[in-house]
């Protein structure tokens, strides 16, 4: 058997090297992409962190509109409304007046709407459309979830996470205004 030099053992180590990668190219961007993406998204005062396959569509001062891989045909948008002093309830069943939809008590996930949301089911094309409107904490922030019933789900956790943080604003507001020092 041959003995093979340093310069040559360094040779054939380092053609495997690119062989090896060469292979695993496709892995290797994946965790890139993964590594690279930005978690976290500061929107006004919100983090929010869209779930893998979302992205953002739009992003301004007065809304922010996410979409999903997965929802084709759906999205969520956040929008600030400050002088509106009807709830997504009155804003749904006017709608529906308006334009012959149905007015659902029920969210696409079972639960029930409130005075701080409200569904609205229409049927495009033989497909049911929702539209579903939501002011958690009676605050500023409005969403509204436009798509298929179906991929609600997709947008939930986001929804959820969105309707935290703003139901702990206040809270947060009043506990800064206490260890905040007199002016």
């Amino acid at each position: 058997m041959r003995r093979f030099s340093t310069l040559e053992t360094f040779l054939l180590l380092l053609g495997a090297a690119l062989v090896v990668t060469a292979f695993s190219l496709d892995r290797i961007s994946l965790l890139w992409k993964s590594m690279s993406r930005s978690e976290d998204v500061r929107w006004h005062h919100l983090q929010i962190r869209p779930a893998e396959g979302q992205q953002m569509a739009a992003i301004d001062a007065e809304y922010l509109v996410l979409t999903s891989d997965r929802a084709p045909g759906a999205r969520l948008t956040l929008f600030v409304r400050p002088d509106e002093q009807r709830t997504p309830e009155a804003l749904v069943r006017s709608l529906c007046r308006r334009d012959a939809c149905t007015h659902s008590a029920a969210f696409p996930d079972g639960t029930e709407s409130g005075s701080d949301r409200a569904v609205a089911l229409y049927r495009m094309g033989g497909e049911p459309l929702a539209l579903i409107l939501m002011r958690p904490g009676g605050k500023r922030f409005w969403l509204e979830y436009q798509g298929a019933p179906a991929y609600y789900a997709e947008f939930k956790n986001l929804v959820d996470s969105i309707s935290t943080q703003l139901k702990a604003e206040p809270v947060l507001e009043e506990a800064g205004r206490a260890v905040a020092p007199p002016a």
